[in-house]
């Protein structure tokens, strides 16, 4: 498909040469699109065949002349850059923008309130907030679910020491979650914004996954790849739902695995055949690529 055919071509991302937004900025320009990294340093080095676009997320003048002729806005922006996507949502009305992507990335936060446990002072009511706030201000959004990232959350913050050969659960572990590589989520979210109709994107939520996995089974799976046995070791749900609660993004690397437990990582009815080439990693192919 040539780049006048793409339904999408004129993208500002938004954390661009982030963990995730990196990867989405390539996928995108491989597609053909032209894409606009805004950043807020001068020195900032951006993925080649991007252009760099110094804003002031407190300006929004400066926003709107970064946003000028943008087609979609992706915002791979996290923890205290969330705050900022209402401003860039303005922004992106005031301009003429026609499709927002707001960062989520992760599990599902569609009607989340502040008056879940696990939510309570947490960045990801932030999400749900902006999805509230895309609505009011009326630009259309596309959401996308991913689950964990495969490539990345297997790391003892978060529980898998695989020197040690340890895995720390909360609770039984035995609750399904989605896995997805960044690269793949990248290949998905660009495919999907420049093929896809206008109107399959419009106000969409969009989920995608690798592979569908319960954190006990992943003890096989690590066996079988580093050889040995590894030991499960488990937290208690309510403990950990405590600390959650009272320290909030203090406690990130609990937050997960909460989450994980009561099933908000699994993406049930995943969407993968909106990409008919897309063959994304197993966490075994995961692990002998990005981990060995």
């Amino acid at each position: 498909m040539s780049a006048s055919q793409l339904t999408y071509r004129k993208f500002a991302v938004a954390g661009g040469t982030g963990g995730l937004g990196s990867f989405i900025t390539k996928a995108l320009l491989s597609q053909g699109a032209e894409v606009g990294v805004l950043t807020r340093s001068h020195d900032t080095v951006v993925p080649s065949g991007a252009i760099a676009k110094v804003v002031d997320y407190a300006d929004p003048a400066s926003l709107s002349a970064a946003l000028k002729g943008v087609e979609v806005v992706v915002s791979t922006l996290s923890r205290a850059g969330i705050a900022q996507q209402p401003a860039l949502a303005d922004a992106a009305k005031a301009v003429g923008v026609k499709l927002f992507v707001p960062s989520e990335f992760g599990g599902n936060t569609v009607g989340k309130t502040p008056e879940s446990l696990h939510y309570g002072k947490n960045l990801h009511y932030g999400k749900t907030q902006m999805h509230q706030h895309l609505r009011k201000i009326g630009l259309p959004y596309t959401l996308y679910f991913t689950g964990w990232f495969t490539d990345y959350d297997f790391i003892p913050p978060l529980g898998f020491n695989i020197p040690n050969k340890t895995i720390t659960i909360v609770g039984t572990g035995t609750v399904p979650i989605s896995f997805t590589t960044r690269s793949d989520i990248a290949d998905f979210v660009a495919y999907t914004l420049t093929h896809l109709p206008s109107t399959k994107l419009e106000n969409a939520v969009l989920g995608m996954e690798g592979d569908r996995r319960t954190l006990v089974s992943l003890k096989q799976t690590f066996e079988e790849v580093y050889g040995g046995e590894f030991k499960l070791v488990h937290r208690d749900v309510d403990e950990v739902a405590n600390i959650v609660r009272e320290k909030g993004m203090a406690a990130m690397t609990d937050y997960p695995l909460i989450c994980a437990e009561l099933g908000e990582h699994l993406n049930e009815n995943p969407q993968n055949a909106l990409f008919p080439e897309w063959k994304p990693l197993t966490v075994a192919e995961t692990l002998r690529k990005y981990y060995s």
